[in-house]
């Protein structure tokens, strides 16, 4: 199986904390998706006849496609790689984008296009529910928006709904960290991703930081927050499947969870990344390039376009790095059957200090997993098991 991921590069404006590729030149927005139509077809070659399981539209804010630019896209998907074993497609959107006749033509269009009985899921970035907040981090919706966002998905008939929440942001509290944990639970929506708020170089808040405009939090502050977090879904129901994100029974989101399996999906688009198995391919973040490219089958050999060969050694810190954030961890036996026996008697040596501690457990199928106790210090355990060489 492999992932179909579709990078929409538009902003109505840019947030203040975000470092991905994107523009506010929304009246490219055609030609950029013609643009994407040929590359998905001159690129279909990429996934080695896998089958296409997954289509995720991330951002920038996908959310500022039309609907008929949408179908166009679904359109060249069915026509390419078929549609009939897609199980999830994703779509990232901003609260205020959406309207219960635009979630309804983006349905129909693909009803339309779609041999598969796939739902559409929507994952809205709501961030935090205190407005002063949301304007200092240059969100454009509201709290109010997010939550009546939720209301128009629902009473369009989407189940799947997934809200991206932030902590650790300037000047945060306890008390507004919990409201918005609270507020989030009484939405009721399946999924909730919940990350730290990671500050960019020059990005706006980057720039604010060094200025001294705004104080970071704490780092005891964040692991509390962090706490927080997990404790409040846990006892709600929700299952902790990857460090930063959660999900009720049966919710889990696919695509997503292909990063960290190491399934291969194919990047289209501006600044869109792809994995075949062994090697990872991505464009340059430059809309009017991407655009102007005629021939996306030989544009490997251009600045646009950059590929990168791993090494087994960098394959084996990939795999250590994306499986264990997940609550599955790192297997003993795929890893000695993927990278031998003298690497995994590696990772073994490595992770007993950490076990030790209880910072990692190995489990009765021979997985090494986080503990609660780890996941707060991942980074550093995931760099300790990292090849030596």
């Amino acid at each position: 199986m492999a992932g179909i991921y579709i990078h929409v590069p538009f902003c109505k404006r840019r947030c203040r904390y975000c470092d991905f590729y994107s523009t506010t030149m929304e009246e490219l927005r055609a030609p950029y998706v013609h643009a994407v139509c040929d590359e998905l077809v001159q690129r279909k070659a990429f996934l080695n006849n896998e089958p296409v399981e997954t289509l995720y539209f991330g951002g920038g804010t996908p959310s500022r496609l039309q609907p008929a630019f949408f179908e166009e896209i679904f359109s060249t998907i069915k026509d390419t790689f078929g549609t009939e074993k897609i199980r999830e497609l994703t779509i990232e959107a901003n609260p205020d984008d959406i309207s219960e006749k635009w979630v309804q033509e983006i349905q129909e269009a693909w009803e339309r296009q779609s041999s598969s009985a796939c739902p559409i899921r929507f994952s809205m970035g709501i961030q935090t529910f205190d407005d002063n907040l949301l304007t200092l981090i240059g969100r454009r919706h509201t709290a109010l928006q997010a939550k009546q966002a939720v209301e128009t998905l629902r009473k369009a008939g989407i189940s799947e709904i997934s809200t991206d929440l932030m902590y650790g942001l300037p000047d945060e509290t306890e008390e507004i960290w919990e409201s918005d944990l609270e507020q989030a639970l009484s939405l009721g929506v399946p999924h909730i991703s919940a990350y730290h708020l990671s500050y960019e170089k020059s990005t706006p808040l980057w720039r604010m930081l060094q200025q001294g405009n705004i104080r970071e939090v704490e780092e005891e502050k964040s692991i509390l927050f962090f706490q927080m977090l997990r404790q409040k879904l846990l006892s709600n129901g929700y299952e902790h499947y990857e460090i930063s994100n959660f999900a009720l029974p049966g919710h889990q989101a696919i695509h997503n969870s292909h990063y960290w399996s190491n399934v291969p999906y194919l990047g289209i688009g501006p600044g869109a990344h792809s994995f075949d198995g062994t090697k990872r391919e991505w464009n340059e973040g430059d809309l009017r390039k991407y655009i102007s490219i005629k021939d996306f089958v030989t544009y490997d050999n251009s600045s646009f376009h950059h590929i990168e060969v791993s090494s087994l050694s960098e394959r084996y810190d990939e795999y250590i790095m994306t499986h264990l954030r997940t609550a599955k961890g790192v297997s003993l036996h795929e890893t000695e059957h993927l990278f031998g026996n003298a690497r995994k008697d590696y990772l073994l040596k490595m992770a007993q200090p950490h076990i030790a501690d209880n910072r990692l457990t190995l489990t009765d199928d021979g997985r090494l997993v986080l503990t609660e106790k780890g996941i707060l210090v991942s980074d550093g355990i995931i760099v300790d098991l990292f090849a030596d060489e």
